[in-house]
């Protein structure tokens, strides 16, 4: 059918040569455009390929750089928590020191007290038998001067 067909065009003279020649263009930059597309898409299969690993890639590095940041946020928490509970064990122990402490001051201040009060009765005491020394030489002293009035 191609050679009748060209024949019958050859039959036009240059013209009809001239359709050949277009047609034949035609068609040969028809499948040259078909070989582009066809490469065009394997490059694009390619890049799309290509461009699917490096975000794999990319996510697998995202998320071992958040698992990494992650660990490292673990980390310091549980340094703050660590030194929290130490804080908090050091700030009981003072407490519980101190309290110790307060209460046997407390002890000592009640003993002392209890001193204080035992050399204020003391003193109590010996200012009475002091005066009760002075009253019976005030006593000794106005009977020897009640009898030498009467002996005179």
């Amino acid at each position: 059918m191609e050679i009748d067909l060209i024949g019958m065009l050859a039959e036009y003279g240059s013209m009809g040569l001239f359709v050949i020649y277009l047609v034949w263009s035609s068609q040969k930059a028809s499948k040259a455009e078909a070989e582009r597309v066809t490469s065009f898409q394997e490059q694009l299969d390619r890049y799309l390929s290509d461009y699917k690993a490096d975000i794999k890639e990319i996510r697998l590095s995202s998320k071992e750089e958040v698992d990494n940041i992650r660990g490292r946020y673990d980390v310091v928490l549980a340094s703050y928590s660590e030194e929290k509970t130490q804080v908090r064990q050091n700030i009981s122990s003072r407490v519980k020191d101190l309290g110790q402490r307060i209460t046997n001051l407390e002890n000592e201040v009640k003993g002392v007290m209890i001193n204080t009060e035992n050399i204020l009765n003391s003193i109590k005491d010996i200012a009475n038998e002091n005066k009760l020394r002075d009253l019976a030489k005030a006593a000794q002293v106005s009977r020897i001067m009640g009898a030498q009035k009467e002996n005179e």
